[in-house]
């Protein structure tokens, strides 16, 4: 009796924890579909800064939430580990992604076409490769473990 009584409170907390991380998930979802609209809609209207980073840094935001939002699913398991890998490479990409799309949007933010902007636009291709190459290795090493599992 009092085993199934600290089942049933446990089960209790895993429901509430369920419960707020989906309403963690329904909230950001709001905020980011609203933040991304407002983006798209000045775009629209062509209040538009020519060659800056914040299409892609949005573009990489949305392709992270949605891939996360399909993990959180059966989805890819019930699939097959082909999907699992390919949404986990996806994944990969646009975290790896993340770090130097905020160092482009910093750098465009705070250069004015000074003399200086050249070197710090080597680093952050640099930045850009390295972090492409961390998250195909890191898809590589999943991809292992994957195989082994099987």
């Amino acid at each position: 009796m009092q085993n199934e009584v600290v089942w049933n409170a446990s089960g209790l907390m895993y429901r509430l924890l369920e419960v707020t991380s989906l309403a963690v998930y329904a909230f950001g979802a709001l905020t980011f579909s609203t933040l991304a609209l407002f983006y798209w809609g000045e775009r629209r209207r062509g209040k538009r800064r020519p060659h800056t980073a914040l299409p892609a840094f949005t573009a990489v935001c949305a392709v992270a939430f949605l891939v996360n939002l399909l993990f959180e699913s059966d989805i890819p398991q019930s699939a097959g580990p082909w999907l699992s890998i390919a949404l986990l490479a996806v994944r990969s990409l646009a975290v790896g992604l993340w770090p130097p799309l905020i160092f482009h949007l910093v750098l465009e933010s705070g250069s004015n076409g000074s003399p200086a902007a050249r070197a710090w636009r080597w680093l952050l291709a640099a930045f850009y490769a390295a972090s492409i190459a961390v998250a195909l290795a890191r898809v590589l090493r999943s991809e292992e473990h994957t195989s082994e599992l099987q």
